[in-house]
């Protein structure tokens, strides 16, 4: 099979949910890269976005299977806060803040 190789250490605190006026991403490592997904997509894994690192805390989005271009190359940047855990994800202009969710009781 497909070697694939472990996910950088460094991404842990980048890892999470954020939540925009335009709904919620998921940034998660798979297959050994850094992803962003869409949480309510039909298949996640399919419309996956890679986050290609660029320099420290800014990646370039990058979407083979993405059928309009338009998100393709956009910079994606991420906020870390005073605890060096990201509290924001901005993808263009369009900033994701670090959402936390509850399990339901």
């Amino acid at each position: 099979g497909e070697v694939v190789e472990p996910p950088d250490p460094s991404w842990d605190r980048l890892t999470g949910s954020y939540r925009s006026h335009w709904g919620d991403v998921h940034v998660l490592p798979l297959d050994g890269k850094l992803m962003m997904i869409d949480p309510v997509s039909v298949d996640p894994k399919a419309g996956a976005f890679t986050l290609v690192p660029v320099s420290g805390d800014i990646f370039r989005l990058d979407a083979p299977g993405l059928a309009h271009p338009g998100g393709r190359g956009e910079l994606v940047t991420f906020e870390i806060g005073l605890d060096g855990v990201a509290e924001s994800v901005t993808v263009g202009y369009l900033r994701y803040d670090r959402v936390t969710y509850s399990p339901s009781n």
